[in-house]
């Protein structure tokens, strides 16, 4: 994962093309393997990566378990427009699992997810290290993350920060 990060970011720097993130995170996982036990918890960590990788992402497109109850995509030449769209399917793919959830509002499994996207011309490998780019891209994505959490969960939000660039100057073929 870590590789994969550093490689698209050095791509996005050279062809000056944009790249986003989504960190995904269970809703109430804690809540989940205290009700089902641990081997159903692992069951649904299986579940929901093998749906994230499902959910119909282009060959170059990368899904990592990024800790606990977290999953990393990597979605490379795709803007914040592009990223939400993915996200958004993603995040009701996974509720179309039906996996019951008592801790959940809907009564089935959901995920939250932050999307982070970087754009041409925020920086160049001259000014950072590739590894905190990488570190500061994903930390905005947990940020957005955490903002969908305090929301209320099941949804996703896109980093802020984000705004003030044209999400749209970049053709995706989502």
């Amino acid at each position: 994962m870590d590789e994969c990060l550093i490689e698209e970011i050095t791509h996005t720097l050279q062809k000056r093309i944009p790249l986003s993130v989504c960190l995904a995170n269970i809703d109430f996982f804690k809540h989940y393997n205290d009700t089902f036990g641990h081997q159903a918890g692992d069951d649904c960590l299986r579940a929901v990566a093998k749906t994230l990788l499902s959910s119909r992402l282009r060959s170059d497109d990368n899904v990592s378990r990024y800790g606990g109850e977290e999953f990393l995509v990597i979605l490379p030449h795709t803007d914040k427009v592009g990223a939400v769209t993915v996200a958004e399917r993603l995040r009701e793919n996974i509720h179309a699992l039906r996996l019951p959830h008592s801790a959940s509002a809907t009564g089935y499994l959901t995920i939250s997810i932050g999307v982070a996207t970087l754009n041409d011309g925020l920086t160049t490998p001259e000014d950072r290290p590739l590894h905190m780019i990488a570190s500061g891209l994903i930390h905005k994505a947990d940020t957005a993350l955490y903002a969908a959490k305090n929301q209320g969960r099941n949804r996703v939000v896109a980093d802020p920060d984000d705004d003030h660039q044209d999400a749209t100057s970049h053709t995706t073929t989502r």
